[in-house]
Order: C-alpha cells, then sequence, then structure tokens
C-alpha cells in the first residue's frame, strides 16, 4: 500500500494500481477518468478531475477539489484544501 499521499493530478497510475491492490482487484471499475469501487451498502467514486463521493450504511460524503490521496492497510485518505475524508474497509 502506498503510506504517502499521492497527488491526484500526478499520480494517477499509481492510484490506479494502489487502489486495484488495495481492494483486490475486486468491485472496481477503473479507466482513465474515474476509479470506482462497489461493494454491499459501501462505494467510492473518485475522478481525475478531484471530485471524490464515498459512502457506508450511515454517511455519505461529496468532495470537490481534491488534492490528495493516500492508501492504507484498511482506509484511503482523501484530502481536499478545506475537508479531509477517511474511508475505511
Amino acid at each position: 500500500m502506498s503510506k504517502q499521499s499521492l497527488s491526484l493530478q500526478n499520480d494517477w497510475n499509481q492510484i490506479k494500481e494502489a487502489f486495484r491492490t488495495h481492494f483486490n482487484d475486486k468491485n472496481i471499475e477503473i479507466d482513465e477518468k474515474v476509479i470506482n469501487y462497489s461493494g454491499t451498502g459501501e462505494h467510492l467514486e473518485i475522478h481525475r478531475d478531484g471530485t471524490v463521493s464515498g459512502g457506508m450504511p450511515l454517511h455519505e460524503s461529496q468532495m470537490r477539489n481534491v488534492e490528495e490521496i493516500k492508501i492504507l492497510d484498511s482506509e484511503i485518505k482523501i484530502k481536499s484544501e478545506t475537508t479531509e475524508y477517511t474511508f475505511k474497509r
């Protein structure tokens, strides 16, 4: 997993690979503009343009202007200039 922060604009290919590894290539769709994970009751969608949406049964989050993503063993931390969101597994 990537312990360092990755730039959404500069490290897109690295983010895609880390995402594949994090979710073991299950329930994911990845292309040049969007990374999408959808599991039972949870989802995370990261757009290369900096738009992110994520949710679990008890919460939803929408973010814009995302700058950094950090993928850890059991969570993905997403940071914009004004907001942070952690998607835990």
